[in-house]
């Protein structure tokens, strides 16, 4: 059985309806998650079914295209990659797509931990805020000049977190491993990079959504002139100890 799995970009059909196509990525590779790339055509609008505090979380990740999220009589101006959380169902909001957008759509169940965990500590919501504002972190097993970003905290949204990987080739993200994680791994425009986890290794592109599971040793090698930029999603099982 494969270690990876993989949506390629080409398999990911799209169908619009009203502006907007919202296309499943990995349908089942877990069952608390569901994972959307969405495109919002250029003077179109979309309302996000919003759900009660208790029944799942969920994450906006913009990839590209710009317009704004109004919510609540003010708007959040996109014009970069930038993340938004909303805080449940207490407020409703609607995307309106200036120009073509793309954007994830991340929904994650809510279990005991969550529920507790948001009841001792958790992220101020709703949350908007540019990739480029987020806060940066190093680890010794990347190349030096690679930036990862910590876009959603680890323990601060329950169980879930994400964060962006930004390099230039020739670098590499070294083997590693995460024992109570799953990870999935979307790559940015233009990226082209090697994916391995365990012993089998892939050619990853700009559009493709990775799946592995916990304890999967992984790492990734980007050749001379190519990017590697990618988001991860994670997903900590059991809850953070």
């Amino acid at each position: 059985m494969s270690t990876i799995q993989i949506c390629k970009k080409d398999d990911m059909h799209d169908d619009f309806r009203d502006g907007l196509s919202r296309v499943p990525m990995l349908p089942g590779a877990y069952e608390d998650t569901e994972t959307y790339r969405c495109t919002l055509k250029a003077g179109q609008s979309w309302s996000p079914e919003v759900f009660p505090f208790g029944d799942r979380v969920q994450i906006f990740y913009f990839v590209s295209g710009s317009g704004y999220i109004a919510m609540d009589g003010y708007a959040n101006n996109i014009n970069e990659m930038a993340v938004f959380v909303p805080k449940f169902d207490q407020f409703r909001f609607s995307i309106f797509a200036g120009t073509d957008m793309v954007f994830l759509q991340f929904v994650g169940k809510m279990r005991e931990y969550d529920i507790k965990r948001f009841g001792a500590i958790g992220i101020t919501l709703p949350r908007f805020k540019a990739l480029r504002d987020c806060w940066t972190y190093d680890e010794d097993f990347k190349t030096p000049g690679i930036q990862s970003y910590m876009v959603v905290e680890h323990r601060f949204l329950g169980r879930y977190s994400l964060g962006a990987v930004i390099g230039h080739g020739p670098c590499t993200v070294g083997m590693h491993m995460h024992p109570d994680l799953l990870q999935w791994c979307y790559a940015l425009p233009g990226a082209k990079y090697s994916y391995t986890a365990e012993d089998e290794t892939i050619q990853v592109e700009d559009g493709d959504f990775t799946f592995i599971p916990m304890g999967a040793h992984h790492r990734v090698d980007v050749r001379e002139g190519d990017p590697m930029d990618y988001i991860w999603f994670e997903l900590c099982v059991d809850g953070y100890k």
